[in-house]
C-alpha cells in the first residue's frame, strides 16, 4: 500500500492521509489515466494541520509528524481509524519519516537547515528514534 496527504496550513483543518493500492496506481497508469486522486483510495483519514511526514509501521500504525518553526510533534495513528493512540513532543522542524528494518524511525528535520536561521531553535538535519523508547 502507499500513502499519500495533503498539507494544510495551522487552523486550515483539511488534511487528510489517503491509502491506495499499488497495484491499483499502476492499473490506471497502464490505462492511461495519469491523475490520482481519492478516486483510487482504499482508505481516506483526516489528519493534524501541519503534518509533514507520514511512516507506515510494521505492525500496522501510522506514525505523521506535524511541525513548523515553533513546534515539533509525532504521532502514532490508528490506520484504520485515524483515531491519535499517542503524541510527542519533537524537535521544531521535524518532517518527513522512514522505518529502518532494525525498528528505528529516521527523520528529517528542516531546523537542521541554514536557510532557517531566524528559527530560535537549531537540530540535527537527520536524526534517528527508538519508537520503543518514546514516553
Amino acid at each position: 500500500m502507499l500513502w499519500f496527504a495533503t498539507h494544510a496550513a495551522r487552523g486550515k483543518g483539511t488534511a487528510r492521509i489517503v491509502q491506495v493500492s499499488e497495484r491499483d496506481v499502476l492499473a490506471r497508469v497502464a490505462a492511461g489515466d495519469d491523475v490520482l486522486d481519492e478516486r483510487a483510495a482504499r482508505r481516506t483519514l483526516p489528519i493534524a494541520d501541519q503534518t509533514q511526514g507520514a511512516a507506515a509501521a510494521a505492525d500496522g500504525f501510522l506514525w505523521l509528524t506535524q511541525s513548523d518553526g515553533t513546534f515539533g510533534r509525532l504521532q502514532k495513528v490508528d490506520a484504520e481509524t485515524g483515531m491519535v493512540m499517542a503524541s510527542f513532543a519533537m524537535p521544531v522542524g521535524i518532517e518527513d519519516l522512514e522505518f529502518a528494518p532494525d525498528g528505528r524511525l529516521w527523520t528529517v528535520s528542516e531546523a537542521g537547515s541554514q536557510r532557517w536561521s531566524a528559527w530560535r531553535t537549531f537540530y540535527p538535519l537527520v536524526f534517528s528514534i527508538d519508537p520503543g523508547a518514546l514516553r
